[in-house]
């Protein structure tokens, strides 16, 4: 740190070790990454957008902590200022289904890209599912990359309060 720099309280987060610990951490670099990207620095939020999904949603939780949300209507939740997964193959009811299903795409990579564009405004994301051995998705979904970020703010909001 430079001499004429203050040093900033750092706010007490879980351990990284623990899945709130982990997701805490992956949100403080997606708002560093997002902040970089404002100041017009050489940085790829969107990229960094889907790095998130997994820190925030992939990685295991708590034990437990699946029962509490798994049958939580996406319906509900976007009445709650959620946004809304295009569903355009099969379909995901719950918040549950949903993390299944994007857990699966993204453990086997099987997402799209939209765009190149470095302007998160201009991309979506299309995640797809398929079950083992088969060629073909089963289930799809999209997503901007606007609303990819506030859905990962409203999960770990949501994880935050499940746990308190």
């Amino acid at each position: 740190m430079a001499k004429d720099q203050v040093a900033r309280p750092t706010p007490t987060l879980a351990s990284r070790g623990e899945s709130v610990g982990f997701a805490q951490r992956t949100l403080k670099n997606l708002r560093r990454i997002e902040t970089a990207y404002t100041d017009e620095e050489d940085v790829h939020v969107v990229t960094q957008r889907v790095l998130s999904l997994l820190g925030v949603v992939v990685f295991p939780w708590m034990e437990g902590f699946e029962q509490n949300i798994k049958n939580l209507r996406l319906e509900g939740l976007g009445q709650k200022g959620w946004p809304t997964w295009v569903i355009f193959r099969g379909e995901s009811k719950t918040l549950g289904e949903l993390l299944g299903h994007l857990r699966n795409a993204v453990a086997h990579r099987r997402l799209r890209f939209t765009s190149d564009s470095p302007d998160p405004s201009n991309v979506s994301i299309e995640f797809e599912d398929r079950r083992r051995g088969n060629p073909r998705s089963h289930w799809g979904a999209r997503i901007s990359a606007d609303n990819l970020k506030l859905f990962l703010e409203k999960f770990m909001e949501l994880v935050v309060n499940t746990i308190d």
